[in-house]
């Protein structure tokens, strides 16, 4: 089962290109007009590894490790990431964070069926599961980073190709 999520997602890095404007105004399986994303400019998150910053005042950034599937793509996705200082230096004590996320998708003006959980490793990485994206588009995935002396948040948005 791995082994062809792993052929899904290469064989769909190898066509995501060809389905930027092409794919605009047609139609997915829930009827819905599908909106092509690939070089949509609020995407911030294309492939993994990859970092995006809190918002402003940024004091930590998600430094993004691993995916599975390797790309976003539409059914559930698991992430891990660590979390580091503005300067990219690891957080060295995470005791105290609370993270939590939810993801939406804003040019239909919906959320997930599902709600993201994030969890602490025992390695101090952080594991975001059941990242349900139910179809092609642009989706936002907000994590809201609460520590004892701050709280921010940070916004990933990604590109489920269709």
């Amino acid at each position: 089962m791995r082994t062809q999520r792993v052929i899904l997602a290469v064989w769909l890095l190898a066509t995501v290109p060809a389905c930027g404007s092409a794919g605009a105004g047609t139609a997915d399986a829930g009827g819905d007009t599908y909106v092509g994303c690939v070089n949509d400019p609020r995407v911030n998150l294309t492939a993994f590894p990859g970092t995006v910053a809190a918002d402003a005042p940024a004091t930590v950034q998600l430094a993004l490790l691993t995916a599975d599937p390797p790309v976003p793509l539409a059914g559930e996705n698991t992430w891990t990431f660590a979390l580091r200082n503005a300067d990219g230096s690891a957080v060295t004590e995470p005791a105290g964070t609370v993270i939590t996320a939810d993801a939406f998708m804003p040019d239909h003006g919906h959320p997930s069926s599902l709600v993201p959980s994030v969890t602490l490793q025992p390695d101090g990485t952080w594991r975001l599961e059941r990242v349900y994206l139910t179809m092609a588009g642009v989706w936002r995935i907000t994590l809201k980073i609460a520590q004892p002396t701050a709280t921010q948040t940070a916004v990933i948005y990604v590109c489920v190709a269709g």
